[in-house]
């Protein structure tokens, strides 16, 4: 659970396309640490229940996504958001890397497992470390929707 391992697994997120080992490695290294788990506070980002909802999207092929008991902590020295719930009635747990803005979601299928990478697609390059974005109004500001209402 050290800085390194933190860039280890930012690396593996945003270069590796064998998301059961990037997956696997974030849970070995992390979630299963008790340490992680105990620094971690939970919190309320929207927008990572809009990317666990697109991610889930694109596993369950329709919208909308029904998203319940969603816990979320942060890790707030590491930078790194986890936490996990349930998407249409199946169990999921995720991670997401804020200085990368990128991280990855398991969807469980009972014996399967669905992994998607899941990232924010801004418009131009934002700011997202300290002042993580903290409301859906924040997030209309930086990201631009291809088919707004």
């Amino acid at each position: 659970m050290t800085t390194e391992k933190r860039k280890l697994l930012e690396e593996k997120v945003s270069e590796s396309q064998e998301f059961f080992e990037i997956f696997d490695f974030f849970m070995t290294n992390f979630a299963e640490q008790t340490a992680f788990i105990d620094q971690s506070k939970k919190i309320k980002v929207p927008i990572i229940k809009e990317l666990i909802s697109t991610g889930a999207a694109a596993v369950f092929q329709k919208i909308p996504i029904q998203i319940t008991n969603l816990l979320l902590l942060n890790h707030e020295r590491l930078g790194i958001l986890h936490g996990n719930g349930w998407v249409e009635g199946k169990l999921f747990n995720f991670f997401y890397c804020k200085r990368i803005n990128q991280g990855m979601l398991a969807i469980s299928f009972g014996k399967n497992t669905q992994m998607v990478r899941i990232s924010p697609k801004p418009t131009e390059p934002i700011q997202m470390q300290e002042d993580f974005i903290e409301s859906v109004a924040d997030f209309s500001k930086h990201f631009k929707h291809k088919f707004p209402n």
